[in-house]
Order: structure tokens, then C-alpha cells, then sequence
């Protein structure tokens, strides 16, 4: 028994090895585990892009899926543990799986579609999940074999029993973010055109952004090398934050927002696991539920920080 306990521990801390700190990998590390039966390929771009071409053994599920969730006439929410569940069944995911989500890694923020997976899975309790650097455009650059032959994985009946409230802002939480005195920040994680309220954007009943917010685009958090994006590095991601125009102090709790959480929980994702800044939540709701409520939206350049 005893050996049997010893050779069990050894194989949780190899495994566990194998999933970087930073839950971010590279093209190298994926050709090397590619064929491990555990290792799961999720694909976050759209259908039609998927068929053309896609890592071999990927499963096609887009962002938008990971975008399902509804609270009241709030939408673009967090999945359900239903809808999670069913994501993962049919990508084959089990409790020892570690699963691979890359995204186009041909724009700036399109990282962000990877994260809506992984923060999803983070959400419920899966923590073995991890994000291809560079994403597929990356992938092909460095000779990564590519189908576009359809994988069917074998459906597991995934279950969720854990729920990581901790990573969620919800609307009271913001407005104690505003009333703190900067004690939390906000991060708005959109462009300057939102920020400002000098955007057209139809999905918003109102333009600008929440009061005390600082601006820190996810746009900012990658750099393009070869014709793909990959994100910079751990020391330029914190400077650009922290010493940008509007100054976000990472040594205070932070709560990231956008428009619908998207880019939101890809400021997350960077804060959390390449900045390794442990107090930071997603305002799910964003901007899309910020903007139907009566409390005050600011616009225009902020008079000080």
C-alpha cells in the first residue's frame, strides 16, 4: 500500500510539473505533450475559420460560447455549471485532463477569446487549464502540423461540484470599488474611444466608463513578433499598467471590466498569472450592465488620477 500511496504522489507532482506556473505555454511545449493522452486542444476561433485548418486532436468551441450565461436581461454572462459541464463532455475533458486553449494570435486582443474558456474553467473549479502563447498563427509559424480533419473525442460526462466566487465583481462590489478612495481599483481594459465615452457601440445604453476607473487596454499586453501576437513580458506588462497614463496600483485589489467581460477576463488572465497579482476579479456584467443602471457614468479626459 504503501508504495502504491508513493507512486501516486509521484504521479500527481509529475503531471502537475508539467502545467507552468504562469498556465501559459509555447509551441515547443505543446509538441512536446501533444500526444499525451491527457492533454485536451481547445480551438476558440469561429467555425469557418476552424475548418480551413486547426491543430490536429482540437476541438472547435468559439468565445462566444463561453458567453451563454443570462442574469435577468443581462446577457454575454459566464457560462452555467450546465453549460460548462456540456462544453467540456464533448471536448473529452476529464478531472485529469490539462487543456490547451489557443485562439488566432493574429490580432492584438484575440488572447482575450482563449481566456474565455480557461477563466470559465477557472470559474468552476478546473484549474489544469492553459493558454498557447501566440495562438494558432504562432503555432503554424514555428512548422506546427496543422488538419483539417474533424476530431470527435469520446464524451466523459464532465461534473462541476466547486464554484470560485472570489473571481467575480458583482455590481455592489463595484460600487464599493467607487466609494473606496482607491483602496480598489477599476480597470477598465477597453481603448480610449470607451473610455471616454466617444464611441457609437449599440450594445451599450449608455457611453463612458465607470467612475474612478483607469485605463489599461488588453490591447497593450501583447506585442507582434513574426506576423503573430505573443505577450510581453512580465516586466513590461506591470510597467505598462502601473506607469501608464492612468496609473493602476497593483499593490491594491483590482477589478478588471470592458464591455460584455471579455477583454476583461483577458486583463485578468495577465494580471493574475503573468503579473502574478493574486487580488484581481472580473465585472462580468461590464459595461453592458453598468450602462442600464442609474448610477453615474463618466466621460471625457479624467481631471486627475
Amino acid at each position: 500500500m504503501k508504495h502504491i500511496l508513493l507512486y501516486l504522489a509521484s504521479a500527481i507532482l509529475l503531471i502537475g510539473s508539467i502545467i507552468p506556473h504562469s498556465h501559459l505555454v509555447t509551441d515547443a511545449w505543446l509538441q512536446q505533450h501533444k500526444n499525451d493522452k491527457n492533454i485536451v486542444i481547445i480551438d476558440a476561433r469561429r467555425v469557418g475559420v476552424f475548418k480551413k485548418g486547426h491543430i490536429a486532436h482540437a476541438i472547435n468551441i468559439p468565445f462566444e460560447e463561453w458567453f451563454e450565461g443570462r442574469i435577468g436581461n443581462i446577457t454575454h454572462m459566464y457560462d452555467t455549471p450546465k453549460q460548462v459541464e456540456a462544453l467540456l463532455d464533448k471536448a473529452g475533458v476529464t478531472s485529469k485532463s490539462i487543456v490547451v486553449f489557443y485562439s488566432g494570435g493574429i490580432k492584438k486582443r484575440d488572447y482575450c477569446d482563449a481566456v474565455a474558456g480557461f477563466w470559465n474553467t477557472w470559474l468552476y473549479g478546473f484549474k489544469r487549464s492553459v493558454i498557447l502563447d501566440g495562438g494558432f498563427k504562432g503555432w503554424t509559424a514555428h512548422s506546427g502540423l496543422i488538419t483539417s480533419r474533424k476530431y470527435v473525442p469520446k464524451r466523459t460526462n464532465f461534473y462541476i461540484d466547486k464554484f470560485n466566487h472570489h473571481i467575480i465583481a458583482s455590481l455592489p462590489s463595484v460600487m464599493e470599488a467607487i466609494y473606496s478612495h482607491g483602496d480598489i481599483q477599476l480597470l477598465d481594459a477597453r481603448n480610449s474611444a470607451y473610455f471616454l465615452g466617444q464611441d457609437t457601440d449599440r450594445l451599450l445604453a449608455r457611453h463612458g466608463r465607470i467612475p474612478t476607473a483607469k485605463l489599461s487596454s488588453s490591447a497593450l499586453e501583447v506585442k507582434k513578433i513574426g506576423g503573430y501576437y505573443k505577450f510581453v513580458s512580465k516586466k513590461i506588462s506591470k510597467a505598462t499598467i502601473s506607469n501608464g497614463g492612468y496609473g493602476v496600483n497593483l499593490k491594491k485589489p483590482i477589478i478588471t471590466y470592458c464591455n460584455t467581460g471579455h477583454n476583461a477576463r483577458g486583463m485578468w488572465f495577465v494580471l493574475k498569472f503573468i503579473d502574478n497579482i493574486q487580488n484581481v476579479k472580473v465585472y462580468d456584467g461590464s459595461m453592458l450592465e453598468y450602462s442600464r443602471t442609474l448610477f453615474p457614468v463618466k466621460q471625457g479626459e479624467p481631471m486627475s488620477f
